[in-house]
């Protein structure tokens, strides 16, 4: 029963979450310029594998940690704390000191101040995922499906404001975004660890241990994250045309939704995954792709129509364009939704090699299609 209510409380929480983040793109879509939607959807993706390459697995680790080996709550809290503290650290002083010429490149054309901006919103971002990890191992998935919900409110009242109310730019759009991640991460951290306790002195042989477990894991996890989203930098870096940016992200938005539900069910599946024994684990994989696959098949199926004429309606004629992308990329979305599920089971059977590979290869061939076919167009 606590699988089933997990995995139902998380995908409610989903089906809430997304359409208030489709909200806010609508609204970025329909008051920033093309170009200067573009420039957001830079920082975004810099936010996103920023946090994605930085936080080496920790909160899968956690999971593990807590649920598997049995190290207590408090100890597994502490240490992600600590973790997260000193890895922002790291990403933010790294980005401050990466020459100019290449975040010229990176944000075609966008002011630095973007740049800087996305920089100080990775620790909030970071710290809020690290809460999550805990929550999820302390079986509190009450706070690990409020946090997106929270998150995806306060940035779109956040939004909102800041364009609205102080005009309509791509600084102002991520300051705003800065605002929300910031309260947002503030909350549920709070409240994970009043309810996990927090122990100030964590082992150092526990810190190695989560380590040893979460980057294993996590390149697999780097390596997924950069195949689903490099495309977008390596568009803005080869074409410099951050319209062209703007309307491929509305496009990978719509597709997106695809894969949300998948992505909620792996999430609240993983904990039973690491619990179970090998046989236990594989029945329960099979049955849970089984029954996700069902839901992708039938969610695409009547997207397909609707976005023909959705996306003009919703983001405007400008994103027209974006309709053809979204048509040629939905059959990939569909078999990531499929990899989302048993990925999780190959982490929770410590076979993250399995995933490594996997993700290794599709990003090796998603970067040499992108370098061959980007210049052309």
């Amino acid at each position: 029963m606590s699988l089933l209510r997990n995995v139902a409380a998380t995908v409610a929480t989903q089906g809430l979450t997304a359409p208030l983040g489709l909200l806010t793109q609508i609204l970025l879509a329909r008051l920033l310029p093309v170009a200067e939607r573009g420039h957001v959807a830079i920082a975004n993706e810099v936010v996103f594998l920023t946090v994605s390459v930085i936080q080496l697995g920790w909160p899968q680790a956690t999971v593990f940690r807590v649920r598997n080996v049995g190290t207590p709550i408090s100890v597994a809290a502490a240490g992600a704390v600590y973790a997260g503290l000193a890895l922002a650290a790291i990403a933010v002083a790294a980005g401050l000191s990466a020459p100019s010429a290449w975040t010229e490149q990176l944000l075609a054309g966008a002011p630095r101040i973007v740049l800087l901006i996305a920089l100080a919103t990775v620790p909030f971002e970071l710290l809020g995922q690290l809460a999550t990890g805990v929550a999820r191992a302390a079986d509190r998935f009450d706070l690990h499906n409020g946090y997106p919900l929270l998150s995806t409110s306060l940035v779109l009242g956040c939004v909102s404001f800041g364009l609205i109310g102080l005009g309509a730019s791509a600084a102002h759009a991520i300051s705003a975004q800065l605002v929300g991640t910031a309260l947002a991460a503030a909350t549920i951290l709070a409240l994970v660890l009043r309810a996990s306790g927090f122990s100030p002195r964590v082992p150092a042989a526990e810190l190695r241990a989560s380590l040893g477990y979460g980057v294993t894991g996590h390149l697999q996890s780097v390596l997924a994250n950069a195949h689903l989203r490099i495309d977008v930098l390596m568009l803005a870096a080869l074409l410099q045309d951050p319209s062209a940016v703007a309307v491929y992200t509305i496009a990978a938005t719509i597709v997106n939704r695809v894969r949300v539900i998948p992505a909620a069910i792996a999430i609240a599946v993983f904990p039973s995954f690491a619990e179970a024994d090998a046989s236990e684990a594989a029945r329960l994989t099979a049955r849970v792709l089984r029954h996700s696959t069902l839901v992708v098949t039938l969610s695409v199926l009547a997207l397909v129509p609707a976005m023909i004429w959705l996306v003009p309606l919703l983001f405007g004629t400008a994103y027209e364009a974006s309709v053809p992308l979204a048509l040629v990329t939905l059959p990939g979305a569909t078999l990531l939704s499929v990899q989302a599920i048993v990925g999780r089971y190959f982490a929770a059977r410590n076979l993250q090699r399995v995933n490594v590979f996997c993700s290794g290869l599709g990003l090796a061939l998603n970067v040499i299609a992108n370098s061959l076919l980007i210049p052309s167009l």
